[in-house]
């Protein structure tokens, strides 16, 4: 798990979905945890960004998935605004991509690895969003050689031993500008 998201920590370039250098990042339209926005911070960042997504991409895709922290997302459950205590932020959010998009499958997933404290041995330290189209040709992390393992055998007709091999590789995002990472500024 912990590859897939922040990388190998001893292999230059095996980056992982949170730390790609070759995704665009944004610090302007969080300017805090979704949870911890203020009603008019809320309403900001909800129209900004699909648009920064779009203009990322050239105009020409549409995201399907937003990993959010996962304590940003349990705490997603408060009302939209006083206004409107009967819709949560959550609801709120999912609705408006779901529309917006024109996707109803849109999926907003937490992610404890986007947390600050849970990314910082990879050196990110950052409360990281990802907005992305979940399509094969725009991310994938491939296994090209399944773990294989041999027949055990024994060296000293007593004890057996036995040999396995197999490969992974990082997260590899060849359309770039169909993914972005938003950074919570608190």
């Amino acid at each position: 798990q912990k590859v897939a998201f922040l990388g190998h920590p001893r292999i230059t370039g095996m980056t992982g979905l949170l730390n790609s250098a070759e995704v665009k990042v944004d610090t302007t339209v969080l300017p805090a945890k979704i949870s911890a926005m203020t009603a008019e911070q809320f309403t900001t960042m909800v129209s900004k960004i699909l648009g920064e997504y779009h203009l990322n991409s050239n105009g020409t895709s549409m995201p399907d998935t937003f990993v959010i922290p996962t304590a940003d997302y349990l705490g997603l459950g408060v009302p939209y605004t006083s206004d409107y205590p009967n819709i949560s932020r959550l609801q709120f959010l999912l609705d408006l991509f779901r529309g917006m998009t024109a996707n109803p499958n849109f999926r907003i997933l937490p992610l404890s690895y986007a947390e600050a404290t849970r990314n910082a041995s990879a050196g990110l330290n950052k409360n990281r969003y990802v907005l992305y189209k979940n399509d094969p040709e725009t991310l994938a992390m491939n296994i090209p050689v399944d773990i294989t393992v041999l027949n055990p055998g024994t060296t000293n007709n007593f004890q057996f031993s036995q040999v396995a091999y197999g490969q992974y590789s990082g997260v590899l995002i060849p359309r770039k500008r169909e993914v972005i990472y938003f950074d919570a500024q608190s």
